[in-house]
């Protein structure tokens, strides 16, 4: 029997978990590129390119908070998309430059969970500071095949 584990991440989506994304994001995506593992895209009605909902499906890994944040549930609620979005970018789903929507994204829906705007806004400033390497092609995170011997 063989699996994928996944080096260095915290967190694992157990159910299909829906986003529905703004225009700001969708007008990034080249529906001609493959999207990563556990993640695809849904279009909602007549207009594709205004929005779309991101589908992280179950089994997707996540590190969760960055930035010295504590994953409390409204943390993690934001970087669940964040993270995904990020993995699209690396993938060349979308280019480098959809960073800032996706970063504004992050805040409107940690602010939507419950967070506090000013502790919200400090997370999304550590994402401009920091978020260019972490959104690089170079900083996919690799996948070990590792095998299971039946005992």
């Amino acid at each position: 029997m063989r699996f994928r584990l996944k080096s260095g991440y915290k967190h694992q989506v157990q159910g299909d978990v829906d986003f529905l994304l703004p225009g700001a994001i969708v007008r990034w995506i080249d529906p001609t590129q493959t999207m990563p593992p556990f993640l695809a895209l849904k279009s909602n009605g007549a207009e594709p390119k205004l929005r779309c909902t991101l589908v992280v499906l179950a089994g997707y890994c996540f590190d969760g908070a960055s930035g010295g944040m504590v994953d409390t549930e409204a943390a993690l609620a934001g970087s669940l998309p964040h993270d995904a979005l990020y993995q699209m970018i690396r993938h060349g789903v979308m280019p480098l430059v959809a960073r800032q929507a996706c970063d504004d994204y992050a805040y409107e829906v940690w602010v939507r969970a419950g967070m506090w705007r000013a502790r919200a806004l400090n997370a999304w400033w550590w994402l401009k500071v920091g978020g260019e390497t972490a959104a690089r092609a170079e900083r996919q995170k690799p996948i070990r095949e590792v095998s299971l011997i039946a005992g």
